[in-house]
């Protein structure tokens, strides 16, 4: 919800200013300081109200009420902004305060998806990111709901064009050649990433306090994948990983 409250606000209101908040990791950046500084920085239940009262303003059910939960979700913004003990939180929260407009605009336009719908900008930055660094891609997607024939020609259109307003700085398109669904009983190499999204999650239940046997296994074949700027906070999975392996070389030798 951090992550979709940079995308749907201030992600917009750089674009408008001819800025790219994606550059250097910006977003992520922000998005990641909100949701991991935010429960600390926030008393009491704030936290928890500043993200439900962005749902609310960002859910298709608000419509017909707009007006109420954009005061109501603003109001969060304030009190939160005024509250908050750490400076990069506040700092984050003082860019939102001047988000009002976009915020307005969130259902003025017709779109093929739920604002709130997580898959399409995963799926769209995964093929931006492979297509940068191996060149030309084709994206193979599990059967979704969501993945209609034309979500996936919108998300091809966005992944293979240019983003950013100025020259200076906009982000290339990515070299994307097709986006296609398909089915885990037809592709094994959906059935692989099905694996891989189950052993990730055993190993996250595993990081907020819920081992399993299957996670105790995984974790140092996972931990190591965990990228510094995600918004899980392993700081340095590659030296817990070390640190796991000296411990279990010590205990059989």
């Amino acid at each position: 919800m951090a992550a979709k409250a940079i995308d749907l606000l201030l992600e917009e209101k750089a674009h408008a200013e001819g800025r790219n908040l994606y550059a250097e990791g910006k977003a992520r950046a922000m998005a990641r300081t909100l949701a991991l500084q935010g429960p600390r920085a926030l008393p009491g239940a704030l936290f928890d109200a500043l993200m439900s009262s962005f749902v609310a303003l960002a859910s298709q059910r608000t419509l017909g009420r707009e007006e109420a939960a954009l005061e109501a979700f603003f109001a969060a913004v304030e009190q939160a902004w005024g509250a908050s003990t750490r400076r990069p939180v506040t700092e984050v929260l003082a860019q939102v305060r001047s988000t009002w407009p976009y915020a307005a605009a969130l259902h003025q336009e017709d779109s093929p998806f739920p604002s709130l719908e997580m898959l399409i900008p995963a799926v769209t930055q995964t093929a931006r990111r492979w297509g940068h660094s191996l060149g030309l891609v084709s994206l193979l997607t599990d059967e979704q709901r969501i993945f209609t024939d034309d979500v996936l020609r919108t998300v091809l259109q966005y992944a293979t064009s240019p983003i950013g307003m100025a020259l200076l700085t906009r982000e290339r398109c990515a070299p994307v050649h097709t986006m296609l669904r398909g089915s885990s009983a037809d592709h094994p190499s959906i059935q692989l990433a099905d694996l891989l999204a189950g052993a990730a999650a055993a190993v996250t239940e595993r990081h907020v306090g819920n081992p399993s046997p299957a996670a105790e296994g995984l974790w140092p074949v996972i931990a190591p994948l965990v990228e510094q700027s995600s918004l899980m906070p392993y700081d340095t999975p590659g030296l817990q990983l070390a640190g796991l392996e000296t411990r279990r070389t010590r205990r059989s030798g």
